[in-house]
């Protein structure tokens, strides 16, 4: 439920009505050249900007519109985890306090379907996840390594997943439910 997009000073300020949440990107820029629509022609980009004050994106790629073939990268570093608390806490009992995410993906979009490949890691440091304002899980380091999608063959690959200081406590409450039962789909969502 996107609500408002709006440009304040150097950031730009994304506002989402449900829950009510602005997430902020500052210092962007993006450089196209050379998009000419209706001819074949290879154009570029490039950019850059700060996520929530803290998290760095940057990104590139090039292409042609006709026939469609483009590939990108990006890499999103140190990008912290508890400002989107607010919408995990809107599906689940569960707070996210802390953590930082960082990204690095390749992609390519070829031909009329189109056939889209995506590569690259993911992993996420210092993560406290709290269920009812106790911990639940707390990861010192956690790397997806090697993950790739490819739409043509529909296959995911994940190629590792290295998880470091897990701490862990499963609770059950009164009434024999743990967090993935509370959290599953209840009747009235089918």
């Amino acid at each position: 439920d996107l609500h408002t997009a709006y440009r304040r000073q150097r950031q730009m300020c994304i506002r989402d009505r449900n829950p009510a949440q602005t997430m902020t990107l500052t210092d962007g820029g993006l450089t196209l050249s050379n998009l000419i629509i209706g001819e074949e022609a290879t154009f570029t980009w490039q950019g850059k900007a700060t996520l929530q004050e803290q998290g760095s994106l940057t990104h590139s790629g090039e292409g042609q519109l006709a026939p469609l073939s483009i590939s990108a990268k990006g890499a999103l570093t140190a990008l912290p985890l508890a400002p989107l608390s607010p919408w995990l806490e809107r599906e689940a009992p569960l707070k996210m306090t802390s953590g930082q995410l960082s990204v690095d993906l390749q992609s390519t979009v070829k031909g009329d379907t189109p056939d889209i490949t995506v590569n690259g890691s993911a992993g996420v440091i210092n993560l406290n996840l709290q269920e009812g304002g106790r911990p639940l899980i707390k990861v010192n380091k956690g790397q997806v390594k090697n993950v790739s999608l490819a739409t043509a063959t529909q296959q995911v690959r994940v190629g590792e997943i290295l998880l470091t200081g897990i701490d862990m406590l499963h609770r059950v409450d009164a009434q024999g439910r743990d967090c993935l039962l509370y959290t599953s789909p209840s009747p009235r969502d089918s």
